[in-house]
C-alpha cells in the first residue's frame, strides 16, 4: 500500500485516522470544528477561530493566481467595509489556493479579514472537502450557527454592490442571467420564459416558493394563447410569504 506523506511502520492509523473508527459516523463536521484554531490578518496578528461565533462568516477559496479571483476580492473588500459599517457581525476566512507561500502573503496583504494559515495545509485541505470545492473563486456565506446560507456568495457580491441584500439568504425567483445560470447545476430549477409585458405581471406578484407540481400545468398555459390570464391562474396556487 502507498500512503502519501507518511512514513509507513506498521500502524495506519496516524495517516487515516478514519480506519480505528474513531470518527464513526463519519459524517460532515461541523465548520466550527473543521476551522477550529488560529487565524491570521495580514498585520500579522492571530485571532482563535472562537471568534467567529455569532456572526456571518464568508469562506472565501481563492488564488493569487487566479484572475477572476483577484477581480472578485476588489469587489470583495468593499462589500466587506459596507457591511461591518452597517452594524453587521460578519467576518470572511481566506483558504487560499496559492501556490506558495509568498504567493499567499502578497496576495493575503490587501485582504482585511482573516485567513487559515497557509502552513496549515490540512485544516485547509478539510475546509475544501467539507464543501466540495471544485473550482475558485468560491464565497460560501454561513449563519451565526455555522448553516450555509449560499453558495453563491460570488454571485451576490457581484450582483449586489451596495449589500442591500445581504446576508443574501436564497431567493425563490430570480431573473436568469450569465451571473446566476450555475445554479441551473444545483438542484431542480424551473426556467420560465416570458415576454416583457408578463414579465412584469410577475414581478408584481408576491411569490415566495414555486410548488413544482405544479409544471404540467405551467406547460399548458404556455401552449394555451392566453398565456397571462392562465399564468395569474397558475401563479395564484404558488404559496405566498
Amino acid at each position: 500500500m502507498w500512503v502519501p506523506n507518511c512514513e509507513f511502520s506498521g500502524n495506519l492509523f496516524p495517516c487515516f485516522p478514519f480506519l480505528s473508527g474513531l470518527e464513526f459516523p463519519w459524517g460532515p463536521k461541523p465548520f466550527a470544528e473543521v476551522v477550529a484554531g488560529p487565524l491570521l490578518r495580514n498585520n500579522r496578528q492571530t485571532a482563535d477561530s472562537s471568534s467567529l461565533e455569532g456572526h456571518y462568516v464568508g469562506v472565501y477559496f481563492s488564488a493569487h493566481w487566479c484572475p477572476p479571483c483577484r477581480s472578485l476580492t476588489r469587489v470583495l473588500v468593499e462589500s466587506y467595509r459596507i457591511i461591518k459599517e452597517s452594524g453587521h457581525k460578519f467576518e470572511i476566512v481566506f483558504v487560499s489556493a496559492d501556490r506558495s507561500e509568498e504567493s499567499f502573503k502578497q496576495y493575503f496583504s490587501e485582504m482585511p479579514w482573516l485567513a487559515v494559515p497557509y502552513s496549515d495545509e490540512a485544516r485547509r485541505s478539510r475546509l475544501n472537502r467539507l464543501y466540495g470545492i471544485q473550482g475558485i473563486p468560491t464565497l460560501i456565506l454561513l449563519d451565526a450557527d455555522g448553516h450555509v446560507i449560499t453558495r453563491q456568495g460570488r454571485v451576490e457580491v457581484l450582483n449586489d454592490p451596495e449589500c442591500r441584500l445581504f446576508p443574501w439568504h436564497p431567493r425563490p425567483v430570480l431573473e436568469l442571467s450569465e451571473a446566476n445560470a450555475v445554479q441551473l447545476h444545483e438542484g431542480p430549477c424551473l426556467v420560465l420564459f416570458v415576454g416583457e409585458q408578463t414579465g412584469a405581471l410577475i414581478d408584481q406578484m408576491d411569490i415566495s416558493v414555486i410548488d413544482l407540481h405544479n409544471v404540467e400545468r405551467l406547460n399548458s398555459c404556455l401552449n394555451n394563447s392566453e398565456v397571462e390570464r392562465k399564468l395569474c391562474k397558475l401563479f395564484s396556487v404558488f404559496y405566498k410569504c
